[in-house]
């Protein structure tokens, strides 16, 4: 059944979709490739969003933070630390 919706011969169903996004664990909008961060673990995804409710001084040092975190990963990694 899936072989038809590949050669675009068909397409599922709302309900298949659903289905089929359940399944793979991901949003319909990520199936669609409307959603931007669907592949990502959404444990990662979750700080994101309380980052978005705070105002926009405590947003930008937190995002700092964030990135010197990542900088220094990426440092210890080539400098194989």
């Amino acid at each position: 059944m899936i072989g038809i919706y590949e050669l675009g011969e068909h397409s599922p169903s709302i309900e298949i979709t659903t289905k089929l996004a359940e399944a793979l664990e991901v949003s319909v909008d990520y199936m669609l490739g409307r959603e931007r961060f669907g592949k990502y673990d959404k444990e990662a995804i979750k700080p994101l969003e309380g980052i978005q409710k705070v105002d926009a001084d405590t947003k930008n040092k937190l995002f700092d933070i964030i990135d010197t975190y990542i900088r220094d990963s990426k440092a210890g990694v080539a400098y194989g630390a």
